[in-house]
């Protein structure tokens, strides 16, 4: 059986003010703690489910991005893999 990992880093963090997935928590983004609890659970086939304005920043880092076509709407739409 193959597993993969599905981070959901789309929001808009409006209660929080700014993205939070990007603060950092002992020298590392919030969004990489995510990423590496699913390698050390050694699930490694990682995807990152986001919006456009946001894909640039997972793109280096050997994770899968998914772009959200309809992002904020509340409900599951069609992706577009990068």
């Amino acid at each position: 059986m193959t597993i993969a990992g599905l981070i959901m880093a789309g929001g808009r963090s409006t209660r929080y003010g700014k993205q939070k997935l990007f603060e950092f928590h002992e020298n590392e983004a919030l969004w990489m703690k995510s990423v590496q609890a699913l390698q050390k659970a050694n699930i490694h086939d990682i995807y990152v489910l986001t919006n456009n304005n946001l894909n640039e920043h997972f793109l280096t880092h050997g994770v899968h991005v998914l772009i959200d076509q309809s992002p904020h709407a509340g409900r599951c739409t069609l992706y577009t893999a990068l």
